[in-house]
């Protein structure tokens, strides 16, 4: 349940840059990624589970700006803790890695029919080191579980793509995760996304 205006949390995965050791192989990967937009006034995250990738098998996460990520616990290789898989926070507070002090509505309301930002965008690189060789199709754009998560809470609440599996931490039970897995919560997009304005 909820309003359907797409433009909640607008976040934008720009660009992705492998680094080839061999054929198909990689040793580290850098998610170029844009925070936009924050339709809502209640504290939103985000993160990426990457699904055919074990924690174990990060060696190290570095980010290109400190990002507000107090909700996420992470051990001493940067991914989330109590997961099996690689969990990569983006940030916990959408509103603070906007520069906005209080909750509020943000790059989505406009006056006249002008696409409009009243704050600028939050961009930034996330650098992923892996242990070993890593198979580029593992970390392919349909390999990327994005998720949102709504306020601080653990167990969470996760808001995936339709047909991706919740992380560890979700507070959802399986069988809700089953009935909505094809319910459009969340939806990725090629290319710039001119959201919705509000109302």
């Amino acid at each position: 349940p909820g309003d359907y205006d797409m433009n909640d949390l607008v976040v934008s995965i720009d660009s992705i840059t492998y680094n080839y050791m061999e054929k198909d192989m990689i040793d580290r990967m850098i998610y170029h990624v844009s925070l936009r937009a924050v339709g809502a006034s209640r504290q939103l995250g985000a993160a990426i589970q990457l699904d055919d990738i074990k924690a174990s098998d990060i060696k190290s996460i570095t980010y290109s700006k400190e990002l507000p990520q107090d909700n996420f616990k992470t051990k001493a290789n940067g991914t989330e803790k109590d997961q099996k898989y690689a969990v990569i926070p983006l940030f916990d507070n959408a509103h603070k890695a906007l520069g906005v002090a209080t909750p509020t509505i943000t790059n989505t309301v406009s006056n006249d029919p002008k696409w409009i930002n009243d704050v600028p965008i939050n961009s930034f690189d996330i650098t992923i080191e892996f242990t070993s060789l890593v198979e580029d199709v593992a970390t392919s754009i349909n390999k990327i579980n994005y998720f949102a998560v709504v306020g601080t809470k653990t167990p969470r609440t996760e808001i995936h793509l339709p047909k991706y599996a919740h992380t560890d931490l979700s507070s959802a039970p399986t069988i809700l995760q089953d009935v909505t897995k094809d319910l459009m919560w969340t939806i990725q997009i090629p290319g710039i996304f001119r959201y919705p304005h509000e109302w």
